[in-house]
């Protein structure tokens, strides 16, 4: 709703037309799917207390989390590639490292 009322008032026909286009195209990563989750009472309390908008700070938290295990995930599959790397700098220096005059 919010996106219509901007797509409204900001574009051009053609324009309006097109990014119609792109919202559907990725309307999908705006869904968003029920769960259940259990959390401390503490928690919940300190975070009610605070005014804190609790499926945002889950959604950070998860995004947090995802990313972390994603770039350990990364850095696991390609490590023999940075020790083969490092082992050519190693025997061989670094490359054009005789026209660098620093």
């Amino acid at each position: 709703m919010r996106i219509e009322m901007c797509m409204n008032m900001c574009f051009t026909p053609v324009s309006r037309a097109w990014s119609k286009a792109m919202v559907s195209q990725h309307s999908t990563s705006l869904l968003r799917g029920p769960t259940n989750e259990t959390l401390r009472a503490q928690l919940l309390e300190e975070a009610k207390s605070l005014d804190l908008n609790i499926l945002q700070a889950c959604e950070q938290g998860w995004k947090s989390a995802i990313a972390s295990i994603r770039a350990q995930q990364w850095l696991a599959d390609n490590r023999s590639s940075f020790e083969a790397s490092r082992q050519y700098v190693e025997e061989n220096g670094l490359l054009l490292a005789d026209y660098w005059n620093f």
